[in-house]
């Protein structure tokens, strides 16, 4: 998870690429790929971008004075996710085909130090993307929230959920309820409020746009 840092992200400065600004004569790549940058520096690779997490810590870093960094104003949007090396340069840790996973950025192909990178993970009977939800931050955190920060809830105990239709809100209202607790959630909605209800089962949804029913009532 340190490898995913958005702090360390801004501070190496990952650049989205264009396909035209590639240098020509660097050394071989796929040839539907851009090969190489002339400002790319050791330990630098150029990654296809297969799939990126739409994470909710990316909201905050738009407004001033984040927690996770701050992104200037006309910077690249930083997100998480996979791809595929195409280029790399002298001292790198991958090598051109390698799977990597890490701090990206929203766009075609991505610039970063390979040092920021880690294998992408494959795991048997699991969709390819699990390691960006189920099995990745969102995944990770509703796990230590409810069984490390929280700890585990016992069976006949209420468990309130914020943002309980997220990713990681989710997640940790079913570990809840696998642990035997009451869980109620909180969301924003008829649809979510559905969801929560009839599809992850909780006990309770309070839907804090519905202006029709009190909370008591709710």
């Amino acid at each position: 998870v340190g490898a995913f840092s958005p702090a360390e992200h801004a501070r190496k400065e990952t650049e989205t690429l264009a396909v035209d600004s590639i240098v020509e004569s660097a050394p071989a790549a796929p040839a539907e790929a851009p090969a190489s940058l002339a400002a790319a520096g050791p330990g630098d690779v150029i990654v296809k971008v297969e799939c990126l997490a739409v994470d909710a810590f990316l909201r905050t870093m738009l407004d001033e004075g984040a927690f996770h960094t701050t992104i200037p104003i006309g910077a690249t949007l930083p997100a998480i996710g996979y791809g595929t090396v195409v280029w790399a340069a002298s001292g790198a840790k991958q090598k051109v085909g390698d799977r990597v996973s890490g701090m990206l950025g929203a766009g075609s192909y991505v610039r970063v130090k390979s040092d920021g990178l880690m294998k992408k993970m494959s795991l048997p009977r699991q969709e390819e993307t699990a390691c960006l939800g189920i099995l990745g931050v969102p995944g990770l955190t509703a796990y230590i929230g409810i069984n490390e920060v929280a700890k585990p809830p016992r069976s006949g105990e209420t468990v309130v959920v914020s943002a309980a239709a997220g990713s990681t809100g989710s997640v940790a209202a079913q570990l809840a309820k696998l642990r035997g607790a009451r869980v109620i959630g909180i969301a924003g909605g008829p649809e979510k409020k559905k969801y929560l209800l009839e599809e992850l089962g909780l006990d309770g949804v309070v839907d804090y746009k519905d202006a029709s029913e009190t909370l008591e009532e709710q």
